[in-house]
């Protein structure tokens, strides 16, 4: 669907929203990129309402439809789908339903019409091949490393898993063969799937009137078609007038001229996640994060520093990470503004719990908090290493630098861009391990600069390795 389509399909969604009650101060124009954004149509101050809609033209999952009942029946790995998934079959119900020569044509239903015409003005497959779980086997193995690689290949696992659940269950709940949630593919569900996670927000609902109130992930048509801009103000909220009808409001942070974009802030996101749930990446993003799993420094083979099992599997390393009140992830959070670059306190934990010894001998505590503290220093200089190694590797055709001298807002990974974009992220990550990689050569500051930590930065290898065994063999057995 090419923007001028967009354009058309989103005016006439603004049309039905209008004439179920939404009041709004915007309008939609094509941006500069070719894609679609939301523009004030007027003047409106700080603090003022954007866009005001009732909340029943927000989609968040809800009991009460029949479909619910066919969706309950599903099962993946013995359990039920989470509210998220739920949504997700709703919307491709809908999409099943509607039709661009088939939309509701009377104002009978004003609910079901702006639903009709939100579905239709969504975008097609050019957003799912913005996103990795869109791409090829091979372009997903040539362009993505580490935690990104194998988060995109648990996605795809499950979006077959709740493929191969509907196609199961088809004989059994869901009666008639015409039923148009037999016609889900795994095509239809990476469609839902890419639609939910590049548009869905939350929505704080007031307890009172409201099933379960709280926090609810929803999608917000109109709201919902605006771009991100790391540092908006803009605010999304749900309100209630005095009699009692609950409306979400969108208001402008700052004064807003006529012909202005509106942007929105999707969150203190990093480009791993900007790429995996939008489709597009920022150069020299602030907000960049890369993961590490924690899970391998209980999987190692030959660690002649572990007294205890190897994991078998990741599901005993997490069991063991789990035992010690640890995540099985960490983040390494970019350094901005001259700000040192620190070790999150969940990699050190998970490092010292690794190579901690019960009950070291009367007299020798301090000993043994230092030679834990080397362990673990060891570990997280590995741990690192290997996520420096595994990002860094093969060569870059594209002048990333370049790139990111450059001022602009994002680069969607669409067509030859997805090269730019994976490449762009692997120089983040590249840049971010290698500051972690610097903090842990140091780390612990309790040692002294050239002592015990320094030569166990500088000798590595296995016969290193095996002397400190033998070392510590020595010391325990005193």
């Amino acid at each position: 669907m090419d923007a001028d389509e967009r354009l058309a399909r989103g005016d006439a969604l603004v049309k039905s929203l209008e004439k179920a009650g939404c009041a709004h101060a915007v309008c939609l124009k094509a941006t500069r990129d070719a894609g679609v954004g939301v523009f004030a149509a007027r003047d409106v101050e700080g603090g003022g309402v954007l866009v005001r809609c009732p909340v029943a033209h927000a989609w968040y999952a809800r009991d009460g439809d029949e479909f619910d009942d066919a969706i309950d029946a599903l099962r993946v790995d013995g359990e039920p789908l989470d509210a998220r998934e739920r949504l997700q079959l709703h919307l491709l119900n809908e999409r099943a339903r509607s039709d661009v020569d088939k939309a509701p044509a009377s104002d009978e239903n004003l609910v079901q019409i702006s639903r009709a015409r939100y579905v239709l003005s969504l975008p097609g497959a050019e957003l799912v091949n913005a996103l990795p779980i869109g791409w090829s086997d091979e372009d997903i193995e040539r362009r993505l490393r580490g935690d990104l690689l194998s988060r995109t290949r648990a996605t795809l696992a499950r979006i077959h898993a709740v493929a191969d659940a509907i196609a199961r269950s088809r004989s059994k709940a869901f009666g008639d063969a015409d039923d148009a949630f037999f016609v889900f593919s795994v095509d239809d569900l990476k469609w839902a799937h890419a639609v939910f996670w590049s548009r869905a927000m939350t929505l704080r609902f007031p307890r009172k009137g409201f099933t379960g109130g709280g926090d609810v992930d929803a999608l917000v048509p109109l709201v919902d078609m605006c771009n991100h801009r790391a540092g908006s103000t803009a605010t999304l909220e749900i309100v209630e007038d005095d009699a009692g009808d609950a409306f979400y409001e969108l208001r402008a942070g700052v004064a807003t001229k006529a012909g202005d974009e509106v942007f929105i802030n999707y969150g203190a996101k990093g480009n791993e996640e900007l790429l995996r749930c939008h489709g597009f990446v920022i150069p020299n993003n602030p907000c960049d994060v890369l993961a590490v799993d924690l899970r391998k420094l209980w999987l190692w083979k030959g660690d002649v520093h572990w007294r205890g099992d190897v994991a078998a599997s990741e599901a005993e390393a997490e069991a063991a990470l789990r035992e010690r009140d640890l995540p099985t992830r960490a983040f390494l959070h970019r350094a901005v503004d001259g700000d040192a670059f620190a070790l999150p306190d969940a990699m050190i934990s998970a490092a010292r719990s690794r190579y901690e010894m019960e009950d070291p001998r009367p007299g020798r505590e301090k000993d043994a908090e230092k030679r834990l503290e080397r362990r673990a220093s060891a570990a997280i200089i590995r741990l690192v290493g290997e996520i420096f190694s595994l990002v860094g590797r093969g060569d870059e055709t594209v002048d990333v630098e370049a790139l990111c001298k450059k001022d602009c807002s994002g680069i969607e990974a669409t067509g030859e861009n997805a090269d730019v974009a994976c490449a762009i992220v692997r120089k983040s990550a590249v840049e971010i391990s290698n500051a972690a990689l610097r903090a842990a050569l140091v780390w612990p500051s309790a040692l002294e600069p050239g002592g015990d930590q320094a030569e166990d930065a500088s000798e590595n290898g296995p016969e290193k390795d095996k002397k400190r065994a033998r070392e510590d063999d020595a010391w325990e057995s005193d």
